[in-house]
């Protein structure tokens, strides 16, 4: 029993004696200032002070965006952080180790967002957008890279310690597919960050052009798209059909026209819809090409196609004013005859819609009895359709014709002179191919002898009139353009195109 008490005694002494050595190793003053750290992004060093009387040593849990010095003499410990490009908060600890015992300080490094307000700005349409800088040092900032930047400007592009704020303007609106964006280099201090700037696309369909203006004929027209969304297309009449194609390029849409057989202009429209946007062109057909004189009487059953349209006119002429209905510049062809003259030179303007012009022209008075014809052929500028106005003047019609007295008479006075049944002596007779006419009075000795008359006329021919009396015009005088105006009975009415008739016996 002694021997066990004796044994106890023992173990309890070796127990006192560890525990005296193991707190002679831990030291008696041991502490660290300051307890905690919480720094901005930049890179930069945080110090610490040790007291502690015992040996000591420090180090980071993690370590891997941090170094650090430290030195027993000094009671010093330098941590030294890198650049936190990222946006989130990033922690690590650093810890102090004395014998058994150790300090531990939360060591936390704020993101970029405490530098910049954001680092990933958005811009929706033509809205400006901002970033705030809250800089420890001067900085600069510039857009970098090799993408297009001329979309954007910022109204500033350095600063000094403080809070700043750069404004970002888009110039246009972003009709690509997809959104566009530019990097902008931050350097302050000796760190560069960086943040982006982003247009967010605009939902469009763009249109090379809003109205489209057609011939009246059947055809194709094309039209191009620019567009970032899905779309469909709807047409709202029945005489415009989308034309399917095989082709990769679907921002050109091909539509196919019929004929316009109508006369008025038509119009359509054909509308581009997707994604809560939508686009429409109007489409404009003119109507079918027209070219008809309003004026005149038309000729059924012509000897062309081209619309002939006959225009009378008297004989004494004057000035005159076709109408024209047609929608095409035209050319007028002028007849080449020396009694009609134009005083207008319409066709020369290209409008879309009918109009009514006026062709206007004088006609000289027809001295003759022949009717008299000639064509003012109008015909389109640019293909083979025509019309034409058939003038037709009439010749004169002398009142002398009625007479029956063999004679001369004036176009004007009637009679100059007349035979004398019982008094007067009629002869004819012919001489080398030609009649002669004579009326003689024996009792007075007056005559008149009308010569050169052809026994057969084929056209006009000329005469030669003497007398001896007073007329009113020469005792011999010669009348050119002589025509048969009428025959009866071996009656032959004659007229000259001075106005002068004669009735004489062949």
């Amino acid at each position: 029993m002694k021997k066990l008490v004796v044994l106890l005694c023992a173990a309890g002494l070796l127990l006192t004696a560890c525990k005296e050595e193991i707190k002679s190793n831990d030291p008696t003053i041991f502490s660290i200032s300051p307890k905690s750290t919480n720094i901005s992004a930049v890179s930069q060093s945080m110090e610490y002070d040790v007291e502690c009387d015992k040996a000591w040593t420090a180090s980071m849990a993690l370590g891997l965006w941090t170094s650090l010095k430290s030195s027993n003499e000094t009671g010093k410990i330098v941590v030294s952080a890198l650049l936190n490009d990222s946006a989130d908060t990033r922690s690590d600890t650093l810890i102090v180790r004395s014998g058994s015992k150790s300090l531990k300080v939360p060591f936390v490094q704020k993101g970029l967002n405490s530098i910049l307000s954001t680092t990933a700005l958005t811009l929706v349409g033509m809205e400006p957008g901002t970033i705030t800088v809250n800089a420890s040092a001067d900085w600069t900032a510039t857009i970098t890279g090799t993408i297009d930047a001329s979309w954007i400007t910022m109204d500033r592009s350095s600063g000094s310690k403080g809070e700043s704020t750069i404004k970002f303007q888009a110039n246009a609106e972003n009709y690509n597919i997809g959104d566009r964006n530019v990097l902008i280099k931050f350097e302050m201090g000796g760190d560069i960050f960086y943040a982006t700037v982003t247009q967010k696309q605009t939902d469009a369909i763009l249109k090379d052009r809003d109205k489209v203006e057609l011939s009246n004929g059947a055809q194709n027209f094309s039209l191009t798209l620019q567009h970032n969304v899905e779309y469909s297309v709807s047409i709202d009449c029945d005489w415009i059909e989308k034309v399917e194609t095989k082709a990769l390029n679907t921002s050109t849409e091909t539509f196919s026209v019929t004929a316009n057989s109508k006369d008025e202009v038509r119009e359509g429209s054909i509308t581009f819809s997707g994604n809560g946007v939508s686009e429409t062109v109007r489409v404009f057909q003119a109507e079918c090409d027209v070219l008809a004189f309003v004026s005149g009487f038309p000729i059924a059953g012509g000897e062309t196609d081209m619309d002939t349209r006959d225009l009378f006119i008297p004989s004494d002429g004057s000035h005159y004013e076709a109408e024209l209905r047609s929608n095409i510049e035209y050319d007028i062809i002028w007849p080449e005859v020396d009694w009609l003259k134009p005083t207008s030179s319409a066709g020369n303007a290209k409008l879309c819609a009918v109009r009514n012009d006026m062709i206007a022209f004088d006609v000289d008075s027809n001295k003759s009895l022949e009717v008299r014809t000639c064509r003012i052929i109008i015909k389109d500028h640019n293909s083979d359709l025509c019309a034409a106005l058939q003038i037709q003047q009439d010749g004169i019609v002398p009142e002398y014709l009625d007479e029956e007295e063999y004679g001369i008479y004036d176009a004007n006075s009637g009679a100059l002179f007349t035979y004398t049944p019982k008094v007067d002596q009629i002869a004819v007779y012919k001489e080398q191919g030609t009649v002669s006419f004579r009326i003689q009075n024996p009792e007075t000795g007056s005559y008149m002898v009308i010569s050169g008359m052809p026994e057969k006329a084929d056209g006009p021919f000329d005469v030669t009139v003497k007398h001896n009396m007073s007329l009113g015009f020469p005792q011999e005088e010669k009348h050119n353009g002589v025509v048969i105006a009428k025959t009866e009975n071996r009656k032959v009415w004659l007229y000259c195109e001075d106005g002068t008739g004669f009735i004489v016996k062949m």
